[in-house]
């Protein structure tokens, strides 16, 4: 961990990306780091994968007082899986500087986050528009802010967040840290810099775009109505362990999942119509594997965070352009190297062209995958199928007796079960603090060793009940 070190990020955050796997920083992060902990602004231009989050997260964390009672730091984002996921990898770089963070966004009861406010909380990550809200009831009290984070600042504005955001930013105070982060650089963005930064440095990341090194991309023409087999056909003839399918509507995603899961494919869905508990529950067994293909639309697919997507096909041409570079590049994440496949009819060829226009290069063209490999790649379903139900059979649930009324944390937990013999923080799944309990979800067939050892093992200093469920 000496890169880290090296950057001069405190070892209490070091020790918080080790837990995390992050073993040493990003082009995106060695750039941005020394930047942001001098107190400058930045504006960076990088796609997704780059690790732009942890570029953030690290100077935000070692800038930030604990022991202070209000926020002190703002992240907005466009949705709100992406608010979640930043939220907690927020939580997971400062969890051993007891950095608290909490996020909030719409589809949850506003009393229920008005009383989380009241705590003791550092970091609020949130989407606009219920972060407004809180700042003009008075349940967010923005005096103390000293850091601003505009995540995918480009898919805010193009989802019609330009006037709360600017309405934000004229809430807060003027003498603080800006950092924007966004894919592309429309003249909107470039007029908010202008206006709400001071003397911005800009970062720039060319080769995160095209993704050309580590991402085989091709199109494959066919008909409207045959495409949804030739989806199917391609999963047979590449058999991925984990695959990302976008489409541009949620009806069409929602037909095309149903499609998959009849004929056998492990599948869910995941669009902005879904209700909120289920889309994150939904995120969080395809990161985990439990669900190794999902289909998306572009605005839920902004949220997906995993390093090991093996192919995505685009099973419409996006109509802005833009979208195609966001999920491409949900694979060839983290260094690896990955598949993305682009099915077109006849009557996308326009977009096509555009598209190919805006990247500056054309996609290659691909004949549909021969019978005998789609065929091979059938034979494998029940294969996969068995192996899945081991593997869920692996994951145990704990309930812990007690949750947000003794002030325990996800960090908490998690820094008990890790201390834990034989247990590491890749063993634990998801994690629900509620008022009374929390719950925790254990993998690799663990549950029996941490129910055991948290029998004698304290959380935040107390012994606790713990039960399987």
């Amino acid at each position: 961990m000496d890169s880290w070190l090296q950057l001069q990020v405190s070892p209490a955050l070091v020790a918080g990306l080790d837990a995390l796997g992050y073993k040493e920083p990003t082009f995106v992060q060695a750039q941005i780091i020394p930047l942001a902990l001098a107190g400058r602004d930045v504006i960076v231009q990088a796609d997704t994968g780059s690790g732009k989050t942890a570029a953030f997260a690290i100077p935000l964390c070692e800038r930030l007082k604990p022991d202070l009672p209000l926020p002190q730091a703002l992240v907005l984002t466009p949705t709100r899986e992406l608010a979640v996921q930043v939220q907690e990898e927020i939580a997971g770089i400062g969890r051993f500087k007891q950095i608290r963070t909490l996020a909030l966004y719409g589809r949850q009861p506003v009393a229920r986050q008005t009383d989380r406010l009241k705590q003791k909380v550092q970091v609020v990550v949130g989407t606009p528009g219920r972060i407004l809200d809180h700042i003009l009831r008075g349940n967010l009290t923005v005096r103390d802010i000293r850091m601003l984070v505009l995540d995918e600042a480009d898919r805010m504005l193009d989802m019609g967040f330009l006037e709360q955001v600017g309405a934000i930013l004229e809430q807060l105070p003027a003498v603080r840290q800006t950092l924007l982060f966004s894919a592309t650089m429309p003249e909107s963005i470039r007029e908010l810099a202008a206006r709400f930064m001071a003397e911005p440095a800009w970062v720039q990341v060319e080769a995160e775009r095209p993704a050309a090194a580590v991402i085989e991309q091709g199109c494959c023409l066919v008909s409207a109505e045959q495409k949804d087999r030739l989806v199917e056909d391609w999963l047979c003839a590449c058999h991925p362990a984990s695959s990302l399918l976008f489409c541009n509507t949620r009806e069409h995603a929602a037909a095309l999942a149903a499609t998959l899961v009849q004929k056998g494919y492990p599948c869910a869905v995941l669009h902005g119509g879904m209700e909120q508990r289920l889309r994150l529950d939904t995120l969080d067994r395809f990161k985990r594997g439990l669900v190794p293909h999902l289909v998306a639309t572009d605005v839920a697919g902004r949220g997906i965070h995993a390093d090991d997507v093996e192919l995505v096909i685009s099973c419409d041409v996006p109509e802005e352009k833009e979208n195609y570079i966001h999920r491409i590049g949900r694979t060839g994440r983290a260094g690896k190297s990955g598949r993305a496949l682009l099915l077109v009819t006849p009557e996308e060829l326009p977009l096509l062209e555009r598209l190919e226009a805006y990247l500056g290069y054309a996609i290659p063209r691909l004949e549909p995958p021969a019978a005998d490999a789609v065929e091979a790649g059938r034979a494998l379903l029940a294969c996969d199928a068995g192996a899945r139900e081991v593997r869920e059979q692996l994951v145990s649930k704990l309930r812990i007796n007690g949750g947000k009324q003794k002030k325990i944390r996800p960090g908490d937990i998690v820094g008990a079960i890790t201390s834990l013999e034989g247990v590491a923080a890749a063993d634990i799944g998801l994690i629900d603090v509620q008022e009374t309990c929390a719950y925790v979800e254990i993998l690799g067939g663990k549950g029996q060793v941490v129910l055991d050892g948290l029998a004698e093992k304290p959380i935040k200093g107390r012994l606790y009940k713990v039960k399987m469920v």
